[in-house]
């Protein structure tokens, strides 16, 4: 399983401290392995962190892709992507934690779906330090709790889109579905093209991250 941690490579503590978190958490398996992903050329600070890096070239092209949809679709092509792989998507700022790493693995290695949605704390940095975003960021959680959790559990249908970060994909989906959009929602995009009758058999469940 890749761990793709996406960034736009200016946040440079951020990414050091969601690294250094992961790869803590990441040691119990070795099939596990940290990507960071820059979808723009970064500080040469990224490079020195001890990760594997992939920056994705300004020659790059696609149909419509831009921004982050732009460095998904290169990050196929980067780590020679398989169906049978698997990726867990995250931003830069999103950490996880073992037990989160040992729900992945055990979620591949039911096989019963192909692309799984984890709840998102908003808590682990800065909580109530400024109060007004933390009221902000708690619609977000009731959000995954309630009709994310209820869709993917319950009806194994994107009806309401997916957040792009704690989101599990297998490599059979991301080229079925892919990120080959002009939309800068590219997390809201995928979940509707997944939702499409020829992928219909493409059906997400619930993981059960902090930010």
């Amino acid at each position: 399983m890749y761990i793709c941690i996406v960034t736009k490579g200016i946040n440079i503590e951020t990414v050091r401290r969601t690294f250094k978190h992961v790869s803590l958490a990441s040691v119990f398996d070795r099939r596990l392995e940290i990507v960071i992903l820059a979808d723009a050329p970064c500080a040469p600070e990224l490079l020195d962190l001890g990760a594997r890096v992939e920056v994705t070239p300004t020659d790059f092209v696609t149909e419509k892709a831009r921004f982050k949809a732009r460095s998904l679709e290169y990050f196929r092509a980067a780590v020679n992507l398989q169906a049978e792989n698997w990726v867990l998507h995250l931003d830069e700022e999103s950490m996880v934690d073992e037990n989160v790493l040992r729900a992945c693995v055990d979620f591949i290695e039911k096989g019963e779906y192909d692309f799984g949605q984890g709840i998102i704390l908003y808590n682990d940095q800065n909580y109530w330090r400024n109060p007004l975003l933390t009221i902000i960021d708690i619609p977000r959680v009731t959000d995954d709790l309630g009709k994310l959790y209820f869709q993917d559990r319950v009806m194994h249908q994107s009806i309401w889109g997916v957040r792009g970060s704690f989101l599990l994909v297998s490599g059979r989906l991301e080229y079925a579905a892919g990120w080959e959009t002009e939309c800068r929602a590219e997390d809201y995009d995928f979940a509707w093209r997944v939702r499409n009758p020829l992928s219909a058999d493409l059906r997400p469940c619930s993981l059960t991250s902090s930010t």
